[in-house]
């Protein structure tokens, strides 16, 4: 029976550890976890209701069964998920939708700019450009904890030099800010005073670099996505 043969098992067994390599690669850390763990919890547990309790029933079947679907959809959804973000009309798509989330983020429409780039990035978890611009708007409007981990999920997710050194600059951007915020929380602790309401201020009036360097982005943008995108899910 090829559902029960011990080679079947282990191709499945290959192609889940495939996928969970893969994501876990591309910073997909809690999807390629789960499925680390899970083809190896539930194969252990048929074995050894297989060849420890002598179980050929239910007590078997289920796990093993369990097991084969976890590997086959953990495979097919990394593989497609691969495959559809190289089609030219998916990086056409992405590109577009970026630029109209750069034009929107310039023009100080963010949350705009936010409900579009979050839509991309459950597309495409590997859009580091997204990602990196998502994180400097929630950076921007205060959210420094949230920008912090979207720029280090930006940051393993490319090999790209070019965009390591923009998310590395953004990054130093973050951390320096929040340093600031501490420094400041604990000064204003002890003078008996309060920060804002949320201890945490927008920081788009203050920091003129940004649409300079949004403009630039803008301009590259449909220039470089459909290199980038390439390299990201690979």
């Amino acid at each position: 029976m090829l559902a029960d043969s011990p080679l079947f098992q282990l191709l499945l067994f290959v192609l889940a550890h495939v996928a969970a390599y893969g994501n876990m690669r591309t910073g997909r850390m809690t999807r390629g976890f789960v499925q680390f763990a899970g083809v190896w919890i539930l194969l252990d547990f048929a074995l050894v209701e297989r060849f420890v309790a002598g179980e050929t029933g239910a007590a078997y079947l289920v796990p093993l069964v369990m097991f084969q679907l976890l590997a086959v959809l953990s495979f097919l959804e990394w593989h497609l998920r691969r495959r559809l973000c190289r089609r030219p009309s998916f990086i056409a798509a992405s590109d577009e939708k970026y630029s109209k989330a750069l034009t929107l983020w310039m023009a100080g429409l963010d949350q705009e700019a936010v409900a579009t780039l979050q839509p991309m990035l459950r597309r495409n978890p590997w859009d580091v450009e997204a990602r990196l611009l998502l994180g400097c708007i929630e950076h921007e409007n205060g959210r420094s904890n949230r920008a912090l981990r979207l720029l280090k999920d930006a940051a393993y997710r490319t090999q790209q030099p070019r965009l390591k050194e923009e998310i590395r600059e953004e990054l130093r951007r973050v951390k320096a800010h929040m340093a600031g915020l501490r420094g400041e929380k604990r000064a204003k602790k002890g003078s008996g005073k309060s920060l804002p309401k949320g201890g945490k201020k927008p920081l788009r009036s203050k920091d003129p670099t940004r649409p300079k360097d949004a403009e630039r982005k803008l301009a590259e943008a449909p220039a470089i996505s459909l290199e980038s995108q390439s390299k990201q899910c690979s």
